[in-house]
């Protein structure tokens, strides 16, 4: 596209979309130019209508930009290239398909639906007008997920046959409202499928409601163990949860993937490099290095300039959803599932 700054309308400021929205603001190549609503502002489960409402409005001005009540008008301005979204999982279709209409480019929050034909949806719609869509997916920006994906590339630890992945969030009093699974699995599945590429063919899963209150009245998981097979007989398993225990890394918990090779192993985790402190009170761990939000919105920001294709794209985001909802139903029925091919 021509210019060098991508111009960006914020679809409400509530949930993970201020932390997307703060990480365009500081962006040099981005600018906010507007925030908006979708119509009527949907009710959620931390804010009414009209709380969503005065929260758009006070983070506008926040920002120093118009606070615009309808969708359609933001997506008729010349001077919005693309819109980003966290909407809830009902109105994600229609929303990518009014947006892509209007020809703007899309970041969406992860998972990008809650079911395969909504998934489905998406993805025809981007790619029959044309436009990029990019998923949230920020750990496989973390730096050592990155640094393993070039080693693996090398060859240096040989053929993956095998691979071990920890995500168990130390914090929080209570499970997310839909799931430990739907809130968190996407982050090691996409990881996994992004360091050794191949399509998975069963999942097996168990899971349970072991730590928090609203989990067992509301019949979610709070901990969950998958068991994938894959390509080229690859086996990969990872364990996805929240417990109340408080972690040194805060609510990074445990983010850590093994990858076994025919000639080593590759080991990643992505709460390093950090600097732990130890003393009377307890421990605390400080992380430095670059910031993987940051650096995921960058990339959508360099793929929209420079024409380039955003990793984490529709299809794959698709990928690693059809993959989330068969370990869902392995545990539900106790069997393992095969997906299609």
């Amino acid at each position: 596209m021509p210019g060098d700054t991508v111009h960006v309308a914020v679809l409400s400021l509530n949930g993970m979309n201020r932390s997307f929205a703060d990480a365009f603001h500081a962006n040099p190549r981005a600018r906010i130019v507007a925030v908006t609503e979708d119509d009527p502002p949907p009710a959620t489960a931390r804010a009414t209508p009209e709380e969503t409402q005065r929260g758009n409005r006070d983070g506008a001005a926040e920002l120093g930009v118009p606070f615009m009540e309808r969708l359609d008008d933001v997506l008729g301005r010349d001077d919005v290239d693309a819109v980003t979204l966290t909407s809830p999982f009902e109105r994600r279709a229609g929303l990518v398909e009014r947006i892509a209409s209007a020809g703007k480019h899309i970041f969406i929050d992860k998972p990008m639906a809650s079911e395969l034909r909504e998934a489905d949806k998406i993805v025809e719609s981007v790619e029959r007008r044309g436009v990029k869509l990019m998923v949230g997916h920020n750990y496989r920006f973390a730096p050592s997920i990155l640094s393993a994906r070039e080693s693996l590339r090398a060859g240096q630890v040989g053929l993956p046959w095998a691979i071990h992945s920890e995500w168990i969030v130390g914090a929080g009093s209570q499970a997310a409202a839909i799931g430990e699974m739907m809130n968190h699995a996407m982050y090691p599945i996409d990881a996994l499928l992004y360091l050794v590429p191949g399509r998975v063919e069963s999942v097996y899963c168990i899971s349970g409601s072991y730590f928090f209150d609203n989990a067992k009245e509301s019949g979610v998981e709070d901990l969950g163990f998958i068991t994938m097979n894959m390509e080229r007989g690859i086996i990969a398993t990872t364990s996805i949860g929240r417990t109340p225990v408080p972690h040194v890394n805060g609510y990074g918990g445990d983010m850590t993937i093994r990858i076994m090779g025919t000639h080593g192993m590759v080991y990643v985790d992505a709460n390093r490099p950090r600097w732990v402190s130890y003393g009377r009170s307890g421990a605390s761990a400080i992380k430095y290095g670059p910031d993987k939000l940051y650096d995921t919105v960058d990339h959508f920001v360099g793929c929209v300039l420079d024409g380039g294709e955003p990793m984490c794209s529709a299809r794959e985001a698709r990928a690693t959803l059809e993959v989330t909802l068969a370990a869902l139903e392995s545990a539900r029925e106790n069997r393992a599932v095969r997906l299609g091919g």
